[in-house]
């Protein structure tokens, strides 16, 4: 049950933050259009970046269980933020959307790990990281499909 419950982590970590590549069109439609939307496109995976370069929480200082709680609740809040921009089309809420997801991004995907190393045993931590990193990569071919 643990290993399914890191594995859907990953799988909606990677979707939340390729739904860019898969709606390009409407993106940069929201952008304003023009021969800067592209630009304006590619910022929205810049955002998300740069937070990810500081991780803000520290699974050792605080434990796993609770960053991971927190984490999931700052990339939540993003995804709002990014849903309550499409909706209201102001681009700039899609872009600080795409920050608050990047606070909570990379420390999801480390925090993975250490959920696996702290819940499973290490004879089948490989296989509980596989079944992770695959889920992860489903979670990107299904935004192909939006």
């Amino acid at each position: 049950m643990i290993p399914a419950l890191i594995s859907l982590l990953s799988f909606g970590g990677h979707y939340a933050f390729d739904v860019p590549a898969s709606l390009p069109k409407q993106f940069k439609a929201l952008a304003g259009g023009g021969k800067h939307a592209t630009a304006r496109y590619e910022l929205l995976y810049t955002y998300c970046a740069i937070p990810a370069m500081v991780s803000l929480l520290s699974d050792r200082r605080f434990g796993p269980h609770a960053c991971a709680v927190a984490v999931v609740a700052i990339v939540t809040l993003g995804c709002l933020l990014v849903t309550i921009g499409c909706q209201a089309s102001p681009f700039g809420v899609v872009l600080f959307g795409r920050f608050v997801m990047g606070l909570g991004g990379e420390a999801t995907f480390a925090l993975q790990q250490a959920l696996c190393t702290w819940w499973i045993t290490s004879d089948i931590q490989p296989l509980a990281m596989s079944l992770e990193i695959s889920n992860g990569a489903l979670g990107e071919i299904a935004t192909g499909g939006l």
